[in-house]
């Protein structure tokens, strides 16, 4: 009944619908990804000190900045090309994920089917141009070798699963979560042999290779130094969190988080009432990033126990993993955003192909009365996903109506002066080099308000420099979106 097509067919059609994306939303971007892009223009000018004084887990920047040098493309097209390139290797190992663990022949359509309806994946996260793609390339890679690791106790497969790891590791650090517990995993997995000891100890080999360098080489450069110092501090900041949390269960004090709003009203319940309140938040994000499609496709999978139980296991070990990390991000600081979660909803989408595959395959195999009635339902609820991805229907961003409106004005970015970051780095990002302004400007960057503007100070420095005042978008959500040009 389908036409089945190889995995470089497939993904050349997931890079079609790649492309289109990042065209539908040329100028969309988050806070964070305009943090990189910044980090990487630094990067591009030998200016390693302060990028590092931006962000202190530069890996994403600094690729940013060097595929820039090397190719001279600008910073956010750069962004865009890596990001693409890591989401395609993710879908990759997403697509080799489920020819191992499944015995059904046309399971890459419904992986396929399962990626292209995801709307965090392609209609939220993608076009941010976040980090966060490279974590999943790695985290993926590294799932799958270590799969095929269990299954064939290769040495070379070993080595390459915790290669995968730390290059998800490299994006972000939570991924060496993986990298530490899993070959726990793997010693109970491969109990039966005599050698499972040395498999464990293999399982560490890269780690403390990588270790042992990294020690060498920051002894001689005094800039690695410095971003070791950094990252130390990163560690800090990201196990000091769940250490604080544990604190917490024993001791009757209030919740810390950094939303003040919500410590207030927090402070004087009773602890269970306010673990139980902040379990029922990890539920419902995690339930609005999974979406009730995949979920359900996923249950199906699950009861009818369509994966062996080895591999079952495994990604059930990962899946736990891959929950506790959000856990961790929503009860220290109260951050219910879905990305935080998309490590875990590519396991989630694994056994959602596999249970697809099976509605798909149950229906055809029987001769059901309502055979096309269910078929038909099924096709339906692809197709609304389907079209949720990939037809434009969410209102512009105040920030992006800002973007179109200088573009269609042919209003050069580097003249500009803005109140908003992620305005303001389209400067950076599409007129490179970047022609450094006055220091006064600097501060509307991100320090804005209203407040500020209407200032005898500022009124007065608009006067005395000739500024003037091109636009105001508005915004629902802050101030203005405030566009300034010096005049001649």
């Amino acid at each position: 009944m389908y036409k089945y097509y190889s995995i470089p067919q497939y993904l050349f059609f997931i890079l079609v619908a790649i492309v289109y994306i990042f065209y539908q939303s040329q100028f969309e971007i988050s806070f964070d990804g305009a943090l990189y892009i910044k980090q990487a223009y630094f990067f591009s000018i030998n200016e390693n000190k302060i990028a590092l004084e931006l962000h202190n887990w530069p890996f994403f920047s600094f690729i940013i900045s060097l595929l820039q040098k090397l190719f001279s493309f600008s910073l956010i097209n750069a962004a865009r090309i890596i990001n693409g390139a890591l989401f395609l290797i993710s879908c990759l190992y997403f697509f080799r994920i489920l020819q191992m663990i499944s015995n059904q022949r046309n399971v890459i359509l419904y992986g396929f089917l399962i990626i292209v309806s995801s709307i965090p994946l392609l209609d939220d996260y993608l076009p941010m141009l976040l980090r966060d793609t490279g974590s999943w390339a790695g985290f993926l890679g590294g799932t799958y070798y270590f799969m095929r690791w269990i299954k064939t106790k290769s040495f070379f497969d070993c080595c390459l699963f915790q290669v995968g790891f730390f290059i998800g590791f490299l994006f972000r650090i939570e991924v060496l979560i993986c990298l530490i517990f899993l070959p726990f995993l793997g010693i109970y997995l491969n109990k039966q042999s005599p050698k499972k000891y040395l498999y464990f100890f293999q399982s560490y080999i890269f780690l403390i290779i990588v270790f042992l360098i990294s020690l060498i080489i920051i002894n001689y450069n005094h800039e690695l130094n410095s971003l070791f110092h950094s990252s130390i501090n990163r560690f800090h900041e990201i196990i000091n969190a769940p250490l604080r949390i544990i604190r917490e269960f024993f001791y009757p004090l209030p919740i810390y988080s950094n939303n003040l709003d919500l410590t207030i009203q927090l402070n004087e319940n009773k602890l269970i009432t306010k673990f139980s309140l902040l379990f029922a938040i990890v539920l419902i994000s995690w339930f609005s990033t999974v979406t009730l499609f995949h979920f359900l496709t996923a249950y199906v999978a699950l009861k009818y126990k369509l994966i062996s139980s080895k591999f079952n296991l495994l990604l059930l070990n990962i899946f736990s993993i891959t929950f506790l990390i959000p856990c961790l991000f929503e009860f220290s600081s109260f951050d219910t955003s879905g990305r935080y979660w998309i490590l875990n909803i590519w396991i989630v989408y694994i056994y959602s192909a596999v249970g697809l595959g099976f509605c798909f395959n149950y229906i055809e195999k029987f001769r059901l009365k309502n055979k096309k009635w269910l078929s038909g339902f099924l096709w339906v609820v692809m197709v609304i996903y389907l079209l949720i991805v990939f037809i434009d229907i969410s209102p512009k961003k105040s920030y992006s109506k800002t973007l179109f409106w200088m573009q269609s004005n042919k209003i050069d970015f580097n003249a500009i002066y803005t109140n908003d970051e992620r305005i303001d780095v389209f400067s950076i990002g599409y007129n490179y080099p970047y022609q450094k302004k006055d220091i006064k400007f600097l501060v509307l960057n991100n320090n804005i308000s209203p407040e500020y503007l209407q200032s005898k100070e500022f009124q007065h420095y608009v006067k005395t420099k000739h500024i003037k005042l091109l636009k105001n978008i508005p915004s629902n959500d802050k101030s203005d979106f405030s566009i300034y040009i010096l005049e001649d």
